[in-house]
């Protein structure tokens, strides 16, 4: 076929004179161009339009227009294709668009999408972008249509092995050209081997126009600049490879789940315009096999892909571009995939030199690098990022993009703790997600954030109804990949929390398990060895006290099988195994912080862990904390015929006397000192801070009076009061204290509480053999010192 560049002159705001243009080339032009190619703008001319809309929305014109209709008249009366720039009006839009007309009939309706043909400084919502890049089939050649400053900011949407059709507008002078038509040639060539550029003559601006064709990124022909006159370019083509159709059968394939297919469709493309030494088809594919590998987890296949993608990219001299730019994100991502945190940075950053611009694809790097923070744990660099994307995409109408930046944020506040706000995020993603027109390969990821939302704040029930959701989606885009199995895990974890959540693992069941599973093995097998079973240490199923609040960590199946360090020598292993086999069709949720805490030990290394030491002397009973010699005492032993550990348990199930009245006078001064003493100096200060502090400190001391007095160990702090149900004395004190928190600091009320608790302690003290006929407890206090300091 035979191309026609028409580089002819026009006049802004004349449409009749720059048809009468048109009409003159298609005279001028020899009799076999098949089509006939003006430059961008050429029907109202480039500089036509004011950016009032009111005024320019009289100058554009539609495509069932009486202008459009004559131009098809044109074409069918001469035998002529014809191709035009002109400003389109749709309604009430405006667009710089490009028109096709074969036979008579407008066959392509090419709409620019970046923004720079408008002063966008000015201009408002009517003046718009179009979305569409694909080809056109001419004469059984797919052809692209880039309009000027499409192919220098998004080169990588417009690639072809077919024909790219650039319609410009420039104002070089005839000198500027002679360096910058070979950088043009470099550009088209990102994006196809045969490339047309047609640039119109103007006078005001001053305009030299110009007409080229380039072939595999160099000047093969062009006309004189500053002269009126048509490049007449024949263009062979043949067995082209059609990238669009190519891009459109894998999206088909991905959405009908052909999986297993995928990977070498993908090579087989890369091979096929290898052969034809398209450049830009491969390196466009290569990107897309990357994605392939990293969506699938693929990490070798991945990292050798990423080699192959910057190979290309060096080797068409693209570094530094947009397209290159767009690159390196996609590669940066790959190297986050693979775990790569310090490369994936660099890839990400030279993205941020290349993309500055407020545009959406900033807003989708910055999304991207947002996840990457995440992963090295920097969550203020990523929140900088999130918000930053989002006060871009806020001012577009790009509803993927701002749903993807939600579920960004959204997963911010999980890593954060703030569940209820993360999910309010995800829920707004999800809304924009299910829009008409709108559901993307991402809207899994707002469904698995929902689900894991819910899973935070133990609504088990409603986060599995989303993981299904999920893994539906997952499956219908991409199949039982890596993240379709990673989604079911989570999925599975949750299933088990359901289960547990109305079925608690209270003490009895454990130990009639043991009854039933395991102490029959060890009988049989190690019977002769000194080996002792029970469950105590740290945790609620320790003390009784799991719920369905508790089964989200360190909750299930699981007991303590102890040994001395020379039995576990001998068959410590083996009954570990045993231990493993018997427990694991039972499920157990653990933490990290979890770890250890059932199954095969020594007795020694399980005191080590509570509580460092196990105390002999006053100075190791002093040295211990409560809530240690809590969690070494719970719980229950339920096979011990060695005496293995109950007789070191049992020695230590209550403080020493001087150990415990020593830390009696401690606790019984600070009630004194901080209730009774400085509460009231507080008060009279109007030093409401301070006045909570003391509040609390009297709280924290009373328990641990109480406790002492009832010949108790105070627990981890949150089943303090939980384990005062067991008091056998001061069983008012719980409630009084209760009541004292509630209580605001300015209510005379909380005076009078304080000096009941003191009231409660000082005649349980007395027991002790201290009587002093009051209440204020630092006398108590002193006397019990004195007799047990010596």
């Amino acid at each position: 076929m035979i191309i026609g560049l028409a580089g002819y002159t026009f006049r802004n705001g004349d449409i009749n004179y720059n048809m009468i243009q048109m009409e003159r080339a298609i005279n001028e032009c020899h009799r076999d161009v098949d089509l006939l190619c003006f430059g961008e703008s050429f029907l109202q001319g480039f500089d036509a339009l004011s950016w009032e809309y009111e005024k320019d929305k009289d100058i554009a014109i539609s495509r069932d227009s009486d202008i459009m209709n004559e131009l098809k008249e044109m074409s069918r009366m001469y035998h002529k294709d014809l191709a035009f720039g002109y400003i389109e009006k749709d309604d009430d839009k405006l667009y710089s668009s490009y028109a096709v007309i074969v036979n008579g009939e407008l066959v392509r309706n090419y709409r620019r999408v970046t923004k720079n043909w408008k002063e966008f400084t000015k201009t408002d919502e009517h003046y718009c972008e179009g979305t569409d890049t694909s080809s056109f089939l001419y004469k059984g050649v797919p052809v692209t249509i880039a309009l000027c400053g499409d192919l220098w900011i998004c080169p990588e949407k417009f690639v072809t092995d077919g024909l790219l059709l650039w319609p410009v507008y420039l104002g070089y002078t005839k000198e500027q050209w002679k360096t910058e038509k070979e950088e043009y040639a470099k550009q088209a060539f990102q994006v196809s081997r045969h490339a047309l550029l047609v640039n119109s003559i103007s006078k005001k601006p001053n305009s030299v126009g110009g007409a080229m064709y380039f072939y595999d990124g160099r000047v093969a022909e062009n006309l004189p600049f500053g002269k009126e006159g048509i490049l007449e370019t024949e263009i062979r083509l043949e067995n082209v490879f059609d990238l669009n159709k190519f891009l459109d059968t894998y999206d088909i394939m991905c959405k009908e789940g052909k999986k297993e297919q995928l990977e070498g469709y993908l090579i087989d493309g890369m091979e096929q315009a290898t052969k034809k030494g398209n450049l830009p088809v491969v390196f466009t594919i290569a990107n897309e096999l990357l994605g392939y590998y990293r969506v699938n987890g693929r990490i070798t296949e991945c990292l050798d892909c990423i080699d192959t993608v910057l190979f290309l990219a060096k080797l068409m001299g693209i570094e530094g571009s947009h397209q290159y730019a767009v690159t390196m994100i996609n590669v940066a991502t790959a190297y986050r995939v693979c775990r790569d945190y310090t490369q994936s940075l660099i890839c990400y950053q030279r993205a941020a030199e290349l993309l500055q611009e407020p545009t959406y694809e900033r807003a989708g790097l910055l999304n991207n690098m947002s996840l990457l923070y995440i992963d090295r744990k920097e969550f203020t660099k990523a929140e900088d990022c999130l918000l930053e994307a989002f006060d871009i995409l806020s001012a577009t109408s790009r509803v993927e993009e701002m749903a993807t930046t939600k579920v960004n944020i959204g997963n911010l506040c999980y890593y954060r703790g703030k569940f209820f706000r993360g999910l309010q995020y995800m829920e707004d993603a999800l809304h924009l997600y299910e829009q008409p027109d709108v559901r993307s390969v991402h809207y899994a990821s707002a469904l698995s954030g929902m689900a894991e939302g819910y899973f935070h704040i133990k609504e088990y029930g409603t986060s599995l109804k989303y993981y299904d959701k999920c893994l539906a989606e997952l499956d219908r885009v991409y199949g039982k990949n890596a993240e379709y199995e990673k989604v079911y895990k989570n999925r599975k974890r949750v299933q088990q929390m359901a289960d547990m959540q109305n079925e608690r693992m209270p003490m009895e069941k454990i130990r009639k398990f043991v009854e039933e599973n395991f102490l029959p093995v060890l009988k049989e097998k190690y019977g002769n060895y000194p080996v002792a079973v029970g469950l105590v240490g740290e945790g609620s199923q320790c003390y009784g006290y799991d719920d369905k609040y508790s089964v989200d960590h360190d909750y299930g199946m699981g007991f303590c099988v102890w040994m001395s360090e020379e039995t576990y020598r001998k068959v410590g292993t083996q009954l570990q195994k045993e231990y493993e086999r018997i427990t694991k069709p039972y499920s157990r949720i653990t933490t990290e912080e979890g770890q250890g805490r059932v199954g095969v030990m020594t007795v020694d290394s399980f005191i080590r862990r509570i509580a460092g030491v196990y105390p002999v002397s006053e100075k190791e009973w002093m040295t211990v904390k409560e809530e240690q010699l809590s969690a070494l005492t719970n719980g229950e032993i339920f096979y011990d015929p060695y005496d293995v550990i109950t007789g070191k348990t049992d020695a230590i199930r209550r403080y020493p006397e001087n150990v415990k009245m020593k830390k009696l006078a401690v606790s019984l001064h600070e009630m004194a000192q901080s209730g009774q003493y400085n509460y009231l100096r507080c008060y009279k200060r109007k030093d409401k801070g301070a006045m909570l502090l003391t509040k609390q400190a009297f709280v924290d001391a009373t328990i641990q009076t109480a406790y002492l007095l009832n010949d108790m160990y105070k627990p981890f702090y949150k089943w303090t009061f939980r384990k005062m149900e067991e008091f056998t004395v001061l069983k008012e004190i719980p409630d009084l204290l209760v009541k004292l928190m509630e209580t605001d600091v300015w209510d005379p009320e909380a005076f009078e509480l304080i000096e009941e608790v003191c009231e409660f302690v000082a005649k349980e003290t007395e027991k002790s053999g201290v009587t002093l006929n009051h209440s204020f407890l630092d006398g108590y206090s002193r006397r019990i010192a004195e007799k047990y300091h010596g």
